[in-house]
């Protein structure tokens, strides 16, 4: 299997190391965590290769510039084609926190513990491994510290400014997270290994409206050649399992990029999540969008007006640019059949997401497989 095959299917295959639990052999060495391990720590391997020789530079700008895009091709399956093969170190960073996430399990946790620290001693016996390995207590550092002040402001019983403005206060001199500020070396997001982050934006953390009171952050990119936007932003949850929306994240993107492989894009957005813990995790932010049911408050329940807002055109159907209605209407095909496939339910106005771009998207995937909480929906979600 390729790269991005595995790292495709990575999810279902850590869940599977749990059925080796029985062999009468070390977890380690049991035929799929072997693998994976192997695999992880190779692509770890190749992933420094690839960097030091974009470092020490190429013969030519064009293959420098290649050099960097085949180091930066970490994470990012859905604008892969599946049998394509990639140099990178997502394969062990996402290898790394899907153990993680699995430990604590009182069944097969024991089992997932061993083979996570299998893993982390074949890291040690190089020195990218080591390198990596640095990379990911890091990590883990990030999402403790981000844990610890959810905590903090959720406990506080504070009204939501009071705890924006204490939350925005800990990245000053003496705060829980002012080491944040300004990394003293760019560090790999969890969340998309391909970004290196320098430090985060303290005037745009927020928490959210919402009784697990999540919250926003905003960090700084190092500049790349495949990177036009310096700001990363995302949302860390705690209080929430995350690991069934990363599953059903993970499909969608797995979906996404076969329609594509058949010259098929429905303009999907299989944003980023990843489950640090049972019980908390990390969300990609998309920009530029909004809840449906704020669409139609905002604009007179026609979704036309807030799409003219941002793309007007006289000449054109609607008063609409036709690319922008084209994406509307492809996303919503498209996600009327994933949903359908996958049986998502409680789907209601504020878990359907809508761009400035006229891409629409689902959020919140707490029911699938026919589950859902309410057992006669309403018949109609868009206004006529």
């Amino acid at each position: 299997a390729s790269h991005a095959q595995l790292l495709a299917y990575l999810l279902p295959l850590v869940q599977a190391i749990k059925h080796e639990r029985h062999l009468p052999i070390p977890p380690a060495e049991a035929p799929l965590a072997a693998l994976l391990i192997e695999r992880a720590v190779t692509s770890a391997a190749k992933a420094a290769a690839a960097s030091a020789s974009a470092a020490t530079g190429a013969a030519t700008a064009a293959e420098s510039l290649s050099a960097a895009l085949t180091l930066s091709s970490c994470g990012d399956v859905s604008g892969t084609a599946l049998g394509g093969g990639n140099t990178s170190c997502d394969l062990a960073v996402f290898f790394h926190w899907y153990l993680r996430g699995e430990e604590s399990d009182p069944r097969h946790g024991p089992h997932f513990l061993a083979v996570h620290e299998a893993l982390l001693a074949q890291l040690q016996h190089s020195a990218a491994g080591s390198e990596l390995s640095a990379t990911l207590s890091l990590q883990e550092s990030l999402v403790a510290s981000l844990s610890a002040v959810a905590s903090t402001l959720k406990g506080s019983g504070e009204s939501r400014p009071k705890r924006i403005a204490r939350l925005r206060a800990m990245f000053d001199a003496g705060g829980a997270l002012h080491s944040l500020r300004a990394l003293q070396s760019p560090l790999r997001l969890p969340l998309n290994p391909s970004l290196c982050i320098v430090g985060a934006v303290p005037e745009r953390a927020t928490v959210f409206k919402s009784a697990l009171s999540p919250l926003g952050l905003t960090f700084v990119v190092a500049p790349t050649p495949w990177t036009s936007d310096l700001h990363y932003s995302i949302i860390f949850k705690s209080g929430d399992d995350m690991r069934q929306d990363q599953l059903v994240l993970e499909m969608l993107r797995l979906m996404d990029a076969l329609f594509k492989e058949q010259g098929l894009n429905l303009r999907l957005t299989p944003y980023r999540v990843l489950a640090t813990a049972p019980g908390q995790g990390l969300v990609e932010r998309v920009p530029d969008c909004m809840p449906l049911a704020q669409v139609l408050a905002e604009n007179r329940n026609d979704i036309r007006r807030f799409l003219q807002k941002f793309h007007p055109d006289e000449h054109a159907p609607h008063g609409i640019a036709p690319e922008v209605l084209e994406n509307f209407v492809k996303s919503c095909a498209g996600y009327c059949v994933v949903m359908y496939v996958m049986g998502v339910g409680d789907r209601h106005l504020d878990n359907l997401m809508l761009c400035s771009n006229g891409v629409l998207f689902h959020i919140d995937f707490g029911f699938i497989l026919g589950r859902d909480p309410k057992p006669f929906p309403q018949r109609r979600i868009f206004a006529r």
